[in-house]
């Protein structure tokens, strides 16, 4: 398997460099285990049906990015640019969130347990049709352009 940090590197030349340089990554159906990724351009990354274990994300700009069916497991997101970001169905498992822009992302039939999001923005989003299961939201910017309904939630906290 290609080593992913050399991947992402490329991918991101490629953002930059609109497509002359670099590749185009995908990380669909893709394992990324254990992991620290800073400071990297992402946007409109697929990652369908992925797996992330144990890994931290810094400074990264997910813009438009796929992340549909993606599990994420002990994972760490901190200042993340998650615009326009489309999780739909995507399962988070003890993650934790701080400082993140959701504005206009689509988190839709997405299971997120014992998790926290933490002064993360998400003005616009459509957040729906989730299961939501010990996790907290702390210090969350809404706007009316927000819609955040038909959840299940177990044991949350909105604060």
């Amino acid at each position: 398997m290609e080593d992913i940090s050399q991947a992402l590197i490329n991918y991101e030349t490629f953002i930059q460099t609109e497509g002359n340089k670099g590749e185009r990554t995908q990380l669909d159906r893709k394992s990324v285990k254990n992991i620290t990724i800073e400071n990297l351009n992402l946007s409109c990354i697929g990652s369908a049906y992925a797996t992330f274990q144990n890994v931290t994300l810094r400074k990264v700009d997910l813009y438009s990015a796929h992340l549909n069916e993606s599990v994420f497991n002990l994972c760490v997101f901190q200042d993340i640019t998650l615009i326009k970001t489309v999780m739909h169905g995507a399962i988070f498992n003890n993650c934790q969130f701080k400082n993140c822009d959701f504005t206009r992302a689509e988190v839709i039939e997405a299971k997120i347990y014992g998790s926290l999001f933490e002064e993360c923005n998400f003005s616009g989003i459509i957040f729906c049709e989730s299961t939501t299961k010990d996790s907290r939201f702390i210090n969350i910017k809404t706007n009316e352009d927000s819609v955040i309904v038909n959840n299940e939630e177990i044991n949350v906290v909105w604060a």
